[in-house]
């Protein structure tokens, strides 16, 4: 008992009249040609046009089922199987079972393991695949010059000489009268003979035709991508063309320009272009791809359809989780998994314990003076956080890495390469500017277009106020990266890490929720070993102990803290989690919310780099006035909120921020220092002694 199938429609009852609504596909038998199943089949998976295809069952035969324009009548039914017949004597060398036309044409399936379906199957261009079929009658000329369509047809998709004169001396066989040999021949020989010497004679004349005469922009684009497709240069993403570029030793992705597309396609294979040649014949004649062509081929939908898609360019291995739960490592090459990742680089991932696992990672922190144990443990968790983040394992938002210090080389950019480095990358650096061309925007979207994973907002000064990188970090689809001259790139935005280093973070609110902070201080003529060194010589090891933490999270059902500190709750309780009991550390969100709270108010930013200049100057415990805070902020260059224009302005700002401050009693707890506001006497300008508001920082 077999299974069988109306493919044309659906039917009220069984019949011709009995067709409710056509359905765009028509299938065809080919039958009693047991010794080229083989070939048909692969043949019909090479076949845009193509939507399944199975062995009869018989077992002699083959069944293909093709895509054509949705019938409106029996009139429209009998010109899409006139299409298909003529498309599988030219495409396929083959004939199919007349009975085919009938509207109700049953047809029984069977078990065929090879068997597939595409659904992205394109119709049939009726129209078109009918017009070079010789009619029955028709006169020797328009005959020779159907063959000779066929024949171009059949080279330009790649077959040599031998196989097209098979499939035109077919063609010609079936003609009415029949096309002789010679002629036929002759045809498959005109097809060859503008093309050079080499092309004719290889195994797979590598030519491709450009889009003129009945050659459409489809047809070029589908030869020019099947061909550049396994290369892996070339990928798709976010709506755009990308190619692998390498500058400076590091590869990346550029936003592909048609002029460099021009140049691209003639390493590919001859170019070639329908012109007219004597007595108005045409002609394929060398050719070169114009700026137009090149614009129209990039944006075929047949990019999409045979690039691979692009995420990220890495340059390790990547930890990823399968479907039964068990772990899996990435290796160099490209992966279709997490949307497309092509890793350049990284070798081997040793198995490394966990308990040296945990030593090694701690090690690599433990000469930083870090403010507070917390501190510890940010620092540890923007370690782990990549893996998670590039292997899928997290799925929400994650927070910007801030690295914060009292003073300079403090070694708070040196925390930011520790991060990367273990993933055997550099940041993607980006410097604060004004707006404008050349702007921290578009420099943050060129960074996202490249790929890289780590982009670092280098060294940032003053206020940090971008809506959109605020809008990046909360992104819950696709991202848009304008970039000049290409339009619009839309990106995934959880395929990035993001870090940031500054003396002294002044932000909004709102991005100062979306960010970790980790703080340290300046060991001033401390001998500092050099991790960096040491992990850039065994990267492979370290990046197997933040595999083996990771494996050991996913070993225990991959657990989470309750802690609701953080807006990104999935980032901050399954990072807590790992800090707490893998790695033997702080709580990672104690004392983050004063952090945040102090980067977001402009009065304890201004506060807290008092303090520090005031400890530089060694006159911690001193009762300092009004106008002693607006000489500390003039010799270190602090800039006091408000602007005020001269000095008696300056104090009367200095004292309404502290009247701010101090509203809600007389100390302060700001970034490790503590302010306490008391009394102190001092004489006026008249000689007598008063008494005026003075403040007392102590560690």
């Amino acid at each position: 008992m077999l299974d069988a199938i109306l493919w044309t429609g659906n039917f009220k009852i069984r019949n011709n009249d009995g067709i409710e609504k056509f359905s765009g596909y028509l299938c065809a038998d080919i039958d009693k040609v047991p010794e080229r199943i083989t070939e048909l089949h692969a043949t019909a998976r090479s076949d845009s046009h193509a939507a399944a295809a199975f062995v009869s069952p018989s077992g002699t035969g083959i069944k293909i089922v093709f895509r054509v324009p949705i019938a409106a009548d029996a009139k429209q039914h009998q010109r899409n199987f006139n299409a298909v017949r003529a498309h599988v004597a030219n495409f396929y060398n083959a004939a199919v079972d007349e009975n085919a036309k009938d509207v109700a044409r049953l047809c029984f399936v069977s078990h065929d393991p090879d068997a597939f379906f595409n659904a992205a199957a394109a119709p049939l261009d009726v129209e078109t695949v009918a017009s070079v079929q010789p009619l029955d009658g028709a006169e020797k000329g328009e005959r020779n010059n159907n063959a000779f369509k066929l024949a171009c047809d059949c080279r330009d998709r790649g077959q040599t000489p031998d196989e097209v004169r098979a499939t035109v001396r077919g063609f010609a066989s079936k003609c009415n009268p029949p096309l002789p040999e010679a002629e036929a021949d002759g045809c498959v020989k005109s097809a060859f003979s503008k093309l050079p010497l080499q092309a004719a004679d290889s195994a797979e004349p590598r030519i491709i035709v450009l889009p003129s005469g009945a050659v459409s922009i489809s047809e070029s684009a589908r030869v020019i991508f099947q061909r550049i497709a396994p290369m892996q240069t070339l990928f798709w993403r976010g709506g755009v063309l990308v190619e692998l570029v390498e500058v400076d030793g590091v590869q990346s992705l550029g936003v592909l320009r048609p002029e460099k597309f021009r140049s691209d396609a003639e390493k590919l294979g001859q170019l070639y272009a329908w012109r007219a040649a004597g007595k108005g014949e045409p002609a394929l004649k060398p050719s070169k791809m114009s700026f137009d062509d090149a614009k129209a081929i990039m944006a075929a939908s047949e990019a999409r359809e045979f690039l691979p898609p692009i995420v990220s360019v890495l340059r390790c291995s990547v930890l990823t989780e399968t479907k039964s739960g068990s772990v899996a490592i990435l290796g160099k090459g490209y992966h279709a998994e997490l949307g497309g990742l092509l890793i350049v680089d990284g070798g081997t991932t040793p198995q490394v314990p966990l308990a040296k696992a945990v030593e090694s990672l701690r090690w690599l922190v433990e000469e930083f003076a870090f403010q507070t144990e917390a501190d510890r443990s940010r620092a540890i968790a923007s370690f782990i956080t990549p893996a998670l983040r590039i292997g899928g394992h997290l799925h929400d938002n994650i927070p910007i890495d801030v690295a914060e210090a009292d003073k300079s080389q403090a070694g708070k950019g040196y925390r930011l390469s520790l991060v990367s480095a273990i993933y055997n990358e550099a940041g993607y650096f980006v410097t604060a500017k004004s707006g404008g061309v050349g702007s921290m925007d578009e420099s943050f979207a060129a960074a996202l277009v490249s790929g890289r994973p780590f982009i670092c907002l280098d060294n940032f000064r003053g206020k940090m106020d971008s809506q959109n990188l605020e809008a990046f970090l909360t992104c819950p689809s696709l991202f848009p990266a304008r970039i000049p001259h290409h339009g619009e790139v839309l990106l995934n935005p959880k395929r990035f890490l993001l870090q940031m280093s500054s003396n002294g973070l002044e932000t909004t609110c709102d991005l100062a929720n979306r960010a970790s902070i980790c703080r340290i201080r300046k060991r001033p003529d401390y001998p500092y070993r050099d991790p960096l060194a040491e992990l850039q010589r065994r990267q492979p090891y370290f990046l197997g102990c933040a595999f083996a933490v990771i494996g050991e999270w996913i070993a225990k059902g991959k657990p989470r803290t309750s802690d609701t500190r953080h807006d990104f709750r999935e980032w901050s309780q399954t990072l807590d989690w790992i800090v707490q009991n893998v790695m033997g550390c702080a709580p990672l969100m104690d004392g983050h919310k004063a952090a945040q709270e102090r980067t977001s108010n402009p009065a304890l930013a201004w506060l807290r780099a008092v303090a520090l200049a005031v400890d530089g100057e060694n006159r911690l415990g001193s009762a300092l006035i009004a106008s002693e805070l607006v000489e500390v902020c003039e010799l270190h260059s602090i800039e006091i909120p408000g602007k005020p224009a001269d000095d008696d302005r300056a104090k009367r700002q200095v004292g309404s921020l502290c009247k701010q401050l101090f509203r809600d009693g007389d100390s302060i707890e700001v970034d490790g220092f503590t302010v306490t506001r008391g009394q102190r006497e001092y004489r006026k300008p008249s000689g007598d002694m008063d008494w005026t508001p003075a403040y007392t920082f102590t560690k």
